[in-house]
């Protein structure tokens, strides 16, 4: 995991306008439309037939770059730093994009590796090398009682025995993480910070129990993988 200071206060109070002035364009997620569990804005791979992604891409990538042009170039700079190679998005996969959630958390989300950088390179295998790829999270709003992330310092694929039940990709019930994974390490965020990772380790958005109202949790999420070109694409 690596930390990365990337905004002042004042500018992710500046991005987070920008999001909620965008509200009709929030998508919703969640089994009951009335009462939705979390937005988007943008477009996740994870969260749609690729056929739709892909669709839905050339409506997206245009708001995300009119909106959040400065808030991406920050990001790549950043990253690209880190990792010593020039990051770029592509307009084939959707931008980076924002997850936005207006209630409480108590469970907190699924635990899970981002295995959509393998989904990616599966699909352009001519301009994509594998296997490594890393996702990232900057906060830009939090609530007063905190937020984060659970993490596990277990790769894809877990190295044990699973259920037969139980898909190595995951999802995995709580009670299999307590027994076989052990308690993970929380990660509390800050504001302004990209905290970014190898997306084959086991993580959670930890549990946010106590959402007041007018708060949000806020943050910029995006995945990287390597094109055979030698840069990194960023993406969502």
């Amino acid at each position: 995991m690596k930390f990365l200071d990337a905004l002042t206060i004042d500018q992710c109070f500046e991005q987070k306008e920008l999001v909620l002035k965008l509200q009709s364009h929030w998508e919703s997620h969640g089994s009951d439309p009335d009462h939705p569990y979390f937005y988007t804005l943008g477009v996740p791979f994870y969260s749609r037939p690729l056929e739709s992604y892909f669709k839905a891409t050339p409506r997206s990538n245009p708001l995300i770059h009119q909106h959040f042009n400065f808030l991406l170039g920050k990001v790549a700079k950043l990253i690209s730093s880190e990792l010593r190679t020039p990051v770029k998005v592509s307009n084939q996969l959707a931008f980076p994009g924002f997850h936005i959630y207006t209630k409480p958390m108590p469970q907190g989300g699924t635990v899970h590796f981002d295995l959509v950088t393998n989904s990616v390179i599966e699909n352009f295998p001519e301009v994509i090398e594998g296997p490594l790829g890393y996702s990232f999270t900057l906060p830009l709003s939090l609530p007063e009682a905190g937020a984060g992330l659970n993490f596990w310092n277990y790769k894809y694929p877990l190295e044990i025995k699973l259920p037969e039940t139980l898909s190595p990709k995951g999802p995995f019930p709580e009670d299999f993480i307590k027994l076989s994974l052990g308690n993970p390490e929380y990660i509390p965020y800050q504001l302004g910070k990209i905290y970014f990772f190898e997306s084959h380790f086991l993580h959670q958005v930890a549990p946010s129990p106590i959402l007041n109202p007018g708060e949000f949790r806020l943050t910029l999420q995006g995945h990287l993988v390597k094109s055979k070109a030698g840069y990194w694409v960023m993406f969502w």
